[in-house]
């Protein structure tokens, strides 16, 4: 008996220890117990205790409800970001974080694809009219969506003798005209010379004081293209030459392109020096798509043949496709020429 005592004695105290201990939840509690007269309930809602509420406030914004379902269908999307996982952890800032991301990644997995251009020109000198004609013919040939296709090139032109040839206002003129949505530019062929920079002095071939001017030259029409209408440009670098001399200067000249297309969204370099080579060696004899095999360059070493031409078309069109920039026609059209020339 005396032991029951002790126990119910024990009992009574833990609990009004409890009570004491956290009152607020206790009064609490009692708005919910279904032992309770209504009267009790009510004076225990109405019962403000300002603590006891900020501290219930914080912990259930702690654990405010997520959809872990959505969570747990989702996680696979998250690969989509360079295969980076972004892992759910028992820290609720950690937990928001990561679903944040989650929906970032999974607005990007649903953006719709790029709107096809149909609207080319090409431009520069010599070089870029059999390009075109071979871009032409793949594009007639494979049947994708194309409204317009412009050239306008000048022989023995370039970026070097602004003097002799203005690219930067004919460019403008043409992107006026025309109003293309996607350029092909070539430029470099004839660019092989001595060079005055911005400041009229004068700059030996080679050298890297050469190599900044012609590179402000690029950065120049870099710029004038960058702000203007058009939504896409592809800078085409040369292929590996016959003629050593060509071979000290197109790497110069494809490195630049390159480094200022880096720097500006709109353009895109395109590496075609290995389509011609073997092992880094020039091969005059390279197969296209179709296994078909002929000379790829005239013997100056610097223009295309036409078969050389339609090989670098290819590059520029499986390019532009996997940009999601053509899009084939949905019926064959005629096959009247789109291609309209303006050379000098």
């Amino acid at each position: 008996m005396n032991k029951d005592k002790q126990f119910l004695f024990i009992s009574i105290w833990v609990t009004f220890s409890l009570i004491l201990f956290n009152y607020p939840l206790f009064i609490k509690s009692i708005s919910s117990s279904k032992f309770a007269s209504n009267k009790i309930k009510l004076a225990a809602r109405k019962a403000e205790f300002k603590g006891f509420q900020k501290i219930e406030a914080q912990f259930w914004n702690s654990i405010k409800e997520v959809d872990l379902d959505g969570v747990r269908k989702n996680i696979k999307i998250a690969q989509i970001e360079n295969n980076n996982y972004y892992y759910l952890t028992t820290d609720n800032k950690s937990l928001v974080n990561n679903v944040q991301k989650m929906e970032l990644l999974v607005a990007a997995s649903q953006t719709k694809p790029k709107q096809p251009l149909t609207r080319f020109l090409f431009v520069g000198d010599s070089i870029i009219y059999n390009l075109a004609v071979g871009f032409q013919n793949r594009i007639k040939k494979t049947l994708y969506q194309v409204d317009a296709i412009n050239v306008d090139f000048k022989v023995s032109s370039g970026l070097n003798r602004i003097d002799y040839y203005d690219w930067y206002s004919r460019t403008s003129e043409l992107i006026d005209k025309y109003n293309p949505q996607a350029m092909v530019v070539i430029f470099g062929a004839n660019d092989d010379q001595d060079i005055l920079d911005k400041n009229g002095e004068y700059k030996i071939q080679l050298t890297p004081e050469w190599q900044k001017a012609y590179q402000e030259r690029v950065e120049r029409y870099a710029k004038l293209v960058e702000k203007s209408s058009v939504q896409k440009v592809y800078w085409v670098g040369h292929p590996i030459s016959s003629l050593s001399r060509y071979n000290k200067f197109f790497p110069i000249f494809n490195k630049i392109y390159q480094k200022v297309a880096e720097s500006h969204s709109k353009i895109e370099f395109l590496d075609c020096w290995d389509t011609f080579a073997i092992n880094d060696q020039f091969n005059p004899i390279v197969a296209n798509k179709s296994g078909k095999k002929r000379q790829v360059r005239a013997l100056d070493g610097v223009h295309f043949t036409q078969h050389g031409a339609n090989i670098i078309a290819d590059v520029v069109i499986e390019k532009m496709i996997k940009d999601q920039i053509l899009q084939p026609k949905i019926k064959p059209e005629s096959s009247d020429e789109l291609i309209s020339t303006k050379g000098f």
